[in-house]
């Protein structure tokens, strides 16, 4: 009998410690979550403005406006933008200037209309046939870079196989003599295609 007396009495002092504890720990003051440190100026209001793009440069440079978030288009634009000392620029990928070709066959109850690029061997034929280091150069103003395949230098998951993508650019440079023979050979089966003047 002794023994469930004390059995009780241990279960009461085990509780009453139990509960002391939680109304303790509740009852400490914890300090108050810490602010973010302030490290500039704060922002009292942000305005957006529609500027067009032959006077974002300026607008810029002037003070005007703070940031312009878009690409610009013309490498004069670029050059303006990188050359000015009032002016920040971060040069990114921002576009991509590709060509398609429709592959979809020609109507072969149609004599008159032919669509040559339904040929494998035509449609990469033109691979050859484009200089994109001249385009990238005249074109663009140096600003680009040589998209051969799905993925280009300047893209994360061109490192990931960095030779197969050279070989492929290599593979596919500019070389107009081979453009001129592989499209004489791939259309030379089909009907009613005549390539005249090169």
């Amino acid at each position: 009998m002794w023994e469930k007396e004390s059995r009780t009495m241990l279960r009461k002092i085990a509780l009453a410690t139990l509960v002391g504890t939680l109304l303790l720990v509740s009852s400490l003051a914890l300090p108050a979550p810490v602010a973010a440190q302030q490290t500039g100026p704060w922002v009292d209001e942000i305005i957006f403005s529609v500027i067009p793009q032959e006077q974002a440069v300026a607008s810029v440079s002037a003070g005007d406006t703070d940031i312009y978030v878009f690409p610009l288009e013309t490498p004069t634009d670029k050059v303006a933008a990188r050359d000015d000392p009032n002016i920040d620029t971060y040069e990114a990928v921002t576009g991509l200037k590709d060509m398609w070709v429709n592959p979809v066959p020609f109507d072969p109850t149609a004599t008159d209309k032919i669509n040559p690029f339904v040929v494998r061997e035509a449609r990469e034929a033109l691979n050859y046939a484009i200089d994109r280091e001249h385009i990238i150069a005249e074109i663009l103003g140096g600003f680009g870079l040589p998209y051969v395949a799905h993925h280009f230098r300047n893209q994360p998951d061109y490192a990931r196989d960095a030779g197969f993508f050279a070989k492929l650019e290599a593979k596919y440079s500019y070389d107009p003599s081979k453009a001129k023979a592989q499209m004489e050979s791939a259309l030379a089966t089909v009907p009613g295609v005549t390539i005249e003047d090169g």
